[in-house]
């Protein structure tokens, strides 16, 4: 900030002396006018290769180095815009990676929360497959996964009644 407050006050300040190089400028030119119109060649002559000259001359200075200032603060100012656009797409690149990251580990968490209870009601079904009705159906999880356990529970829970009844009949 302290540069571009200096740049400020340098361009001002030049500026003003600018300005005021170039009304000194006009005054002269406006004597040397007065004299061309009352046909005086050599006082005319002697203000447009004198005076005049060295007002034009001194305005003409100062505006080129303006020039120099206002180029050197568009040069800085490109830096500096340069330098954000470069901080900028760094952290949105980070940005980026850690939201991907995050991502990533909600989805495997996602996943997992939906796969397990189906993993169970896999393993349950497969023992009942097997004729083993003693593993314990453990209801709980996702709405979807709780009515496929509570499905599986159901029929266990049926099957051992049924096998009861059928094992009591049969000793009877």
């Amino acid at each position: 900030m302290t540069t571009k407050t200096y740049n400020e006050w340098k361009n001002r300040a030049t500026w003003n002396a600018a300005l005021a190089a170039w009304k000194s400028y006009q005054e002269q030119h406006e004597r040397f006018q007065v004299h061309s119109r009352k046909n005086e060649t050599d006082q005319a002559r002697a203000l447009l290769e004198g005076e005049s000259r060295k007002h034009f001359g001194a305005a003409s200075d100062i505006l080129d180095q303006l020039v120099a200032l206002n180029t050197k603060g568009s040069e800085v100012a490109g830096n500096e815009a340069e330098v954000a656009y470069t901080t900028a797409r760094n952290v949105l690149l980070i940005v980026t990676v850690v939201a991907a990251f995050v991502a990533l580990i909600v989805s495997r968490l996602l996943i997992g929360s939906i796969t397990r209870p189906l993993q169970r009601a896999v393993e349950v079904a497969d023992a009942v497959a097997d004729g083993d009705l003693r593993h314990e159906v453990v209801v709980q999880g996702p709405r979807e996964s709780v009515a496929l356990l509570s499905a599986v529970q159901a029929m266990q829970v049926q099957l051992r009644t049924v096998l009861g009844q059928v094992s009591l009949a049969s000793q009877e």
